[in-house]
């Protein structure tokens, strides 16, 4: 895969809106108060939102400063984290998938009460993305953030969050026609489906 430069631009309803004003002024004031790198700080219209949630202000935003690297932005009332993180140097052009580690989120007293939030990166195929087989319990849906470079290659984000640690065997993420199909939960380094 040839080099590529960033920053990858948000497509659809993944831009930042009118409707982002608090979370936009989240995550601004995190972004200034923290220690980035500014080879890595973006600018807003790179910034692409992963999950609104409520109350309104929260959610999760990503972007990518170039072709291997995404960054994430946590933003919860009790809770605000950030990590940039590394895509496989040697990919497929088509179909890569890497499933990202869960990560604990949101307020809970003990670990199993923990919301873990897992963020998942599809390369170069359409969505949108849906559980198929059993749903594991208390799993949110899909959430879905797609950014393209300007040679017009795509990298689709995916948030979904769980409380239950019990995960049925035939949990499947895929997208249109089955053309993309995973495993969530397995957490091997990048693949092609």
């Amino acid at each position: 895969m040839p080099p590529e430069s960033g920053p990858a631009k948000p497509l659809g309803g993944a831009a930042v809106g009118k409707r982002d004003g608090k979370l936009v002024d989240s995550f601004t004031e995190f972004i200034e108060e923290s220690d980035l790198d500014t080879r890595i700080e973006p600018e807003l219209p790179e910034v692409a939102v992963l999950q609104r949630l409520a109350p309104t202000g929260t959610g999760d935003l990503i972007w990518m400063p170039d072709a291997d690297t995404y960054c994430l932005t946590t933003i919860r009332s009790s809770l605000t984290s950030h990590g940039c993180y590394g895509l496989a140097p040697k990919r497929p052009a088509r179909g890569y998938v890497q499933v990202g580690d869960p990560t604990p989120r949101g307020v809970g007293s003990t670990y199993a009460k923990q919301d873990w939030l897992s963020v998942s990166v599809v390369e170069n195929a359409q969505g949108p993305f849906t559980f198929t087989g059993d749903r594991p319990k208390g799993t949110s849906a899909v959430r879905q953030a797609a950014l393209r470079f300007a040679s017009g290659r795509t990298v689709t984000f995916l948030a979904y969050s769980q409380k239950d640690s019990r995960i049925p065997q035939n949990t499947k993420i895929c997208g249109p026609h089955h053309k993309v199909c995973f495993d969530p939960y397995d957490r091997d380094l990048g693949r092609a489906s």
